[in-house]
């Protein structure tokens, strides 16, 4: 099925989309691996935008206001405001070069460039990881924004109650528990209107590679990923996040106390998600910060609200009932919040 068959749909995640439009199923099985790497990625809906370069759509702002009358009498007309929101795409670029020669020792050139373009991959999947987390198109007009850029101010109009503050946070040594709602008319990523759906990758062949710019050449085989990424926030209220934690306090043996004052602040975060039961809804974590919350929830801490159990013989760390999920991108050196 060609991407153009299926302009304007949605898919349940990047695997799903992939799975569906691409015929020989080579960047399904490259985009399955991505999706493993990073959980992020690999959870979030995707959808076509409506813009070659984005994804526009109207945001409502207020509700109109409901009137009471008695017989006879009439009420004075209202309506909702609303704010036109356009959400742009980065392209992530990156190209892999394999010499020939090494490629072809043994006799097995495709299996050795193959593992040399998921090298590519795994940095690529960092990369959109990263740039979902904490990019900014404030700073970088050839991005957009990601969750953590948004939720970074309590005075903010659109994000600003979204946000709850562990404390005042340390120098740099603050982390940040990410509480993401995943729907099709709440939060997914988006790739641009009529383009192949993001992840592209082109054979550029045989060509001649200076890697010094010494006029020493050798013959290598390259290949040229594109990865076109948008996150589209329809509505705020379906994204909030604990900031300010600072990490330099916790640790894995630490009872009581902060850890409690941590999960009263995720209870905050929870309860800022409007209906939460409509929505995939899923923590992200630093892994240093999920290794406390593992060892918490072994340790039978806050045992109604943390749990640990094992799905599939994998761990599962449990919030309020919502899995928590390592975000490798996100630091634990985040300036604190205001």
């Amino acid at each position: 099925m060609a991407a153009s068959a299926v302009i304007g749909a949605t898919f349940p995640s990047l695997v799903d989309f992939y799975r569906r439009t691409d015929p020989d199923g080579a960047i399904s099985k490259v985009v399955e691996y991505l999706a493993k790497l990073t959980p992020l990625i690999g959870d979030a809906p995707v959808r076509e935008g409506n813009l070659p370069d984005g994804y526009k759509f109207t945001l409502r702002q207020t509700l109109p206001t409901v009137g009471k009358r008695r017989f006879n009498e009439g009420v004075a007309p209202t309506k909702s405001t609303t704010n036109q929101i356009t959400e742009p795409v980065t392209m992530l670029n990156a190209q892999s070069i394999v010499d020939e020669q090494e490629a072809n020792l043994n006799g097995n050139g495709p299996a050795f460039r193959a593992s040399e373009d998921m090298a590519f991959m795994s940095a690529f999947s960092q990369s959109g990881e990263s740039s979902t987390l904490y990019d900014n198109k404030g700073t970088d007009p050839s991005t957009f924004s990601g969750f953590l850029t948004r939720l970074a101010s309590t005075t903010t109009a659109l994000f600003g109650k979204q946000i709850v503050k562990w404390g005042s946070g340390g120098s740099n040594t603050n982390a940040s528990m990410l509480l993401v709602g995943w729907g099709e008319e709440t939060v997914h990523l988006m790739f641009p209107k009529g383009s192949k759906g993001g992840i592209e990758h082109k054979d550029m062949g045989q060509q001649l590679i200076d890697p010094s710019n010494n006029g020493k050449r050798f013959v290598g085989l390259v290949s040229d990923w594109t990865w076109k990424l948008g996150l589209v926030i329809k509505d705020p209220r379906f994204v909030a996040a604990v900031r300010n934690i600072d990490m330099s306090t916790i640790s894995g043996g630490t009872v009581g106390s902060p850890v409690n004052d941590l999960i009263m602040a995720a209870i905050d975060a929870y309860h800022r998600i409007f209906q939460p039961g409509l929505v995939n809804l899923v923590w992200y974590v630093p892994r240093k910060l999920s290794t406390y919350l593992h060892q918490q929830a072994v340790n039978s801490i806050s045992k109604s609200t943390l749990t640990y159990e094992e799905v599939a013989g994998k761990p599962v760390i449990k919030l309020l009932g919502v899995p928590v999920k390592i975000a490798d991108q996100m630091t634990t050196t985040e300036a604190a919040i205001s």
